[in-house]
């Protein structure tokens, strides 16, 4: 299962790395693929099911927690609020994925 999950989220990191990272547009539900897009569409296009996206956006808010402590709203739809953050970053979203991915590749 770790390792579906690390893919999962390397698929992620290539996605925004190779189509672009935003903050959530107010006016389109799920950008098109191959456009910009924020961390959670980028879970929703490179996910199978609404299942598996829910593990990986739970690794990347532990990532989030365990490397940028006290960022992450509470409630719902805190990614979406983390990624919209004013002065959020691609360069904090890639760290936190590729802390993620590494956090899942050594879950046994």
């Amino acid at each position: 299962m770790s390792n579906a999950v690390a893919d999962h989220l390397q698929r992620v990191l290539d996605h925004l790395r190779k189509n672009g990272w935003r903050q959530f547009p107010d006016d389109i539900l799920l950008p098109p693929a191959g456009e910009p897009c924020c961390v959670t569409m980028a879970v929703a296009h490179e996910g199978s099911c609404n299942d598996c996206n829910n593990v990986v956006r739970g690794h990347i808010e532990r990532a989030i927690e365990a490397l940028l402590p006290d960022t992450l709203p509470v409630g719902r739809d805190r990614l979406i609020l983390w990624n919209d953050a004013p002065g959020r970053t691609f360069a904090q979203v890639e760290t936190v994925i590729e802390r993620a991915i590494q956090d899942a590749r050594t879950i046994q």
